[in-house]
């Protein structure tokens, strides 16, 4: 990055190997170009191990996009589709880390345009063979899957921030103070757009590839129940590819989506009734999944064994508030005590197996949240 300083054009490197006649000439700008993004690639995979402030990611975003801007037009003469793809993917998430949801919804956009190119490079390459084919066709099936659960992860954390948003909003209580806010977000707003790192997109494109449209916050549980319908739709799509769907830590991951989409839809849910349904469905997602488990997969059931004894203790919490304490039916009794009997079970079972699940997280074994997207991008 010193050597170019940021800027597109530069003295391109010599190559001294070839001046002493150690290797043939090679183009050494595309030598540069490569290794310039697997710096910025590392760069990008340390952010959360590296000190605050120790390294400027806005920058290394700023430089890593507009390298891959500078790439596109040259696939696949000097970089491949499927590792340009990765590259935007990651960008990708590093995007939606931050709350960057439209330039996120951009390069998903582009990531899914290059894998459709590279499906058709394939398709009318006569010479290739057919086992060389299927593998291209698998790696295009696998990186869909890929650019989908990116999807999936961009709808979650939109409702999550949401969610938040909302909350912070109800938590102003001077009418004063909402309308100062209201206009420092609009500037704020105004001034990020100016430099948003965005790819040049068709209209048929952000048709055809865009599956979540909405890149700002939302305030209501109709729009929030179209962002949890098309996350349920990707998982669903997701779970359907065999190529990915057979391991258990991608089944573990998927099933916590599914829950998690449960969840944030509850918030915009006003119903008390149709609240515990949702919490209902997130315990049949988890328990579903544990049926797919077996004892070597240990590390994945107890996530979702804690998980299972949280959303129960929800569940607890409100049916003990609805209850006429002094009115107390069998049935509701018999509940009550179901409950307590899940929660102590699930509780134990994820300390019986506490000390390897601190060893995964802890030597990067197991990261139930972005497995899918890791075992691809490494």
């Amino acid at each position: 990055m010193a050597y170019t300083k940021g800027q597109d054009v530069f003295p391109a490197p010599i190559d001294i190997l070839n001046i002493i006649g150690i290797e043939d000439k090679s183009n050494t700008l595309y030598l540069l170009d490569r290794m310039y993004m697997n710096t910025l690639k590392y760069l990008i995979i340390l952010k959360d191990k590296v000190k605050h402030r120790l390294v400027d990611m806005e920058k290394i975003a700023t430089y890593m996009h507009n390298l891959l801007k500078k790439q596109l037009n040259n696939i696949p003469a000097i970089v491949d589709h499927i590792s340009w793809v990765k590259e935007v993917l990651r960008l990708a998430e590093f995007f939606i880390s931050c709350g960057r949801f439209m330039e996120c919804k951009n390069h998903l956009i582009v990531a899914s345009v290059v894998a459709k190119h590279f499906n058709d490079y394939c398709k009318i390459h006569v010479e290739l063979s057919a086992k060389k084919k299927g593998c291209l066709h698998r790696q295009y099936i696998y990186i869909i899957s890929i650019i989908d659960t990116c999807w999936v992860r961009y709808g979650l954390i939109l409702l999550y921030s949401s969610s938040k948003h909302v909350l912070e909003k109800e938590g102003r209580d001077n009418f004063s103070w909402t309308n100062c806010y209201e206009a420092k977000s609009m500037v704020q707003s105004v001034k990020q757009s100016t430099g948003l790192l965005l790819f040049t997109c068709t209209e048929k494109e952000y048709e055809d590839f865009m599956y979540i449209a909405r890149d700002n916050y939302i305030t209501n549980c109709n729009d929030a129940k179209i962002i949890f319908v098309r996350i349920l739709q990707l998982v669903n799509k997701v779970k359907a590819n065999k190529f990915v769907s057979e391991d258990a830590d991608v089944r573990a991951e998927l099933a916590q989506y599914i829950s998690k989409a449960y969840k944030y839809l509850g918030f915009f849910e006003r119903d008390k009734v149709n609240q515990m349904k949702l919490q209902k469905r997130r315990v049949e997602a988890l328990e579903d999944c544990l049926k797919t488990l077996n004892e070597d997969d240990q590390i994945y059931c107890s996530f979702i064994w804690f998980e299972l004894a949280v959303i129960n203790s929800i569940v607890l919490d409100v049916n003990i508030e609805n209850v006429d304490r002094d009115k107390l039916t069998a049935e509701e009794l018999a509940e009550i005590d179901q409950l307590v009997k899940y929660i102590v079970n699930y509780f134990q079972l994820y300390m019986e197996n506490f000390d390897a699940v601190r060893y995964g997280l802890t030597n990067d074994v197991v990261d139930v949240l972005t497995k899918i997207t890791k075992l691809f991008l490494l």
